[in-house]
């Protein structure tokens, strides 16, 4: 039984993996698939930031500093104006935090349900077109979340208080990064904590709050407290008042929920809400 999901975890992150290189690489009339300018902003940006300049300093960031990190690994060893080279080892790198999120999503799913869930959850996201493209900020949160919810969920199943305690301040760190890679991620981190006071973890929540903090610190330290005007400014500021950010975006979801290839992730994701709540109302909660 083992070996049979081993085999199909394995055949699901074969799928990831391809369904994402078709992403990755020029085509035949040497063509990036899916290329946008929001790549090309990360990209350069991690390029400035390892090569000495500050963000929200020496150049404008419209987003929180986490997507630097995320980048940095590519940019380090590139031509100093990026190039193909680096736009090609940037994309890589996130078909690699794709496929691990898969995994992630995996063992969350097992601890929630068992196999046939885990493997179930993996393969939504390992095919998922919108988790499929390349998408610099989606990418990179959802490697966050999940293993923030994967080490919570490896917290909460821990015999021993020093692992559960150690595991719940990984998940408030994982938590944190999401956080610091799109405003959205904070999502991450209040499921957790309304998991951990709905469950009366309080020292799980401790730890977890801890961890959160010590993963903040030093990247307000590094990215906000330079400049926390500027910081507040283009992070928050810029976000909230343009036009495609209010107007536009304003039915962003409801228009998200109506791509076609989205209607799936939509529907499993409902029936997954409906189930969490029922198994809430029979738990007394």
């Amino acid at each position: 039984r083992d070996w049979l999901t081993l085999a199909a975890l394995g055949a699901i992150l074969a799928v990831a993996g391809a369904l994402r290189a078709r992403f990755l690489l020029p085509d035949a009339a040497g063509a990036l698939p899916a290329s946008h300018y929001d790549e090309m902003v990360y990209l350069e940006a991690a390029l400035l930031w390892v090569r000495g300049l500050r963000p929200y300093g020496d150049f404008f960031l419209a987003h929180p500093p986490g997507i630097l990190l995320a980048f940095a690994p590519a940019a380090a060893f590139g031509q100093a104006w990026g190039g193909m080279p680096v736009l090609l080892a940037g994309r890589w790198m996130q078909g690699l935090y794709g496929a691990a999120a898969v995994l992630l999503l995996y063992c969350a799913g097992r601890r929630l349900g068992g196999r046939v869930a885990g493997l179930a959850a993996a393969l939504v996201l390992a095919t998922d077109i919108q988790a499929v493209q390349v998408a610099p900020l989606e990418t990179v949160v959802n490697l966050a979340t999940t293993a923030a919810v994967a080490l919570y969920l490896g917290a909460t199943t821990a015999k021993r208080l020093g692992p559960r305690l150690l595991l719940a301040g990984l998940a408030g760190a994982a938590g944190t990064m999401a956080v610091a890679t799109k405003a959205p991620g904070a999502v991450a981190l209040l499921l957790l904590a309304l998991w951990a006071m709905g469950g009366r973890q309080w020292r799980e929540l401790g730890a977890g709050a801890v961890g959160a903090a010590a993963a903040g610190l030093p990247l307000g330290g590094l990215f906000a407290l330079p400049d926390l005007g500027a910081f507040w400014r283009q992070v928050l500021a810029f976000q909230m008042l343009r036009p495609q950010e209010t107007t536009y975006g304003r039915n962003h979801l409801l228009r998200m929920a109506d791509y076609p290839e989205s209607r799936l992730t939509f529907l499993l994701l409902i029936a997954a809400i409906l189930m969490l709540s029922g198994f809430a109302l029979a738990e007394g909660w």
